[in-house]
C-alpha cells in the first residue's frame, strides 16, 4: 500500500502513520511511505508514482485538494482513500474540524476569555484552514462576540506559530486567550 503524508514530523501525522502501518501489517500488507513536506505538487508526483508501481491501493493524507488532485483521484487505476480532507470522488476519512474548533473556542469563552486571538493556516486547506476558522467564528458569534478577532496565519510549524504569536502580542498585549489551528502551531 502506498501512503502519502504531508509531514512525518507532525505528531498527528506520525500517530496516524503508526496506526495505519499496524493495521496494514496485520492484514499482510507492506506500507510504502511518502513524505511530501506539505508540498501539494509532491502529492501529485507520488500519486502518479504509486499507481505505476503496482501497489494494491493508496492512502493520501492530503494538504490541499486542488482541481488537479481531484482529476488524478478520479482517474486513479488503484483504489484510493483520502485521509483528513473531504473528496467527492473517492472514499474519505476525516475529522469534524468545524465542530472541534467550535467546541474548543467555546471552552475558552466559557472560562471567561474575551480578548481572544487566533493563529490559523491557509484556507486553501479546507479541513484545517477553512473549517476550523469557521468553527472559531461560529463559537464567537454564538457567544455574542465579534467573529472578527485578531488573526495571523502560520505555516504548519512551531516556528511559524511562535512568529505569529509574537506579532499578535506586539499588537494586542492584553490577550487572554489563544486558539491555534494545530497542536504543532500551538
Amino acid at each position: 500500500m502506498g501512503f502519502i503524508v504531508p509531514k512525518i514530523s507532525s505528531d498527528a501525522v506520525s500517530r496516524v502513520t503508526a496506526g495505519v502501518t499496524q493495521v496494514l501489517s496485520e492484514q499482510g500488507y507492506l506500507c510504502l511511505l511518502a513524505n511530501t513536506d506539505d508540498d501539494p505538487q509532491q502529492e501529485l508526483t507520488y500519486l502518479d508514482l504509486f499507481q505505476s508501481r503496482c501497489v494494491a491501493g493508496i492512502l493520501l493524507m492530503a494538504t490541499i485538494l486542488t482541481p488537479r488532485h481531484q482529476e488524478m483521484l478520479r482517474q486513479c487505476s488503484v483504489p484510493v482513500v483520502v485521509v483528513g480532507q473531504r473528496s467527492q470522488n473517492v472514499p474519505c476519512v476525516y475529522h469534524d474540524d468545524f465542530n472541534a474548533a467550535r467546541e474548543l473556542m467555546d471552552c475558552l469563552i466559557q472560562r471567561g476569555r474575551r480578548k481572544l486571538v487566533y493563529i490559523g493556516v491557509t484556507e486553501l486547506d479546507v479541513a484545517v484552514g477553512l473549517n476550523r476558522r469557521q468553527g472559531v467564528r461560529a463559537a464567537l458569534t454564538q457567544a455574542g462576540l465579534s467573529p472578527d478577532i485578531p488573526t495571523r496565519l502560520s505555516p504548519f510549524t512551531v516556528e511559524g506559530g511562535r512568529a505569529a504569536m509574537e506579532q499578535l502580542l506586539a499588537e494586542h498585549p492584553d490577550v487572554d486567550g489563544v486558539m491555534c489551528a494545530t497542536d504543532l502551531i500551538a
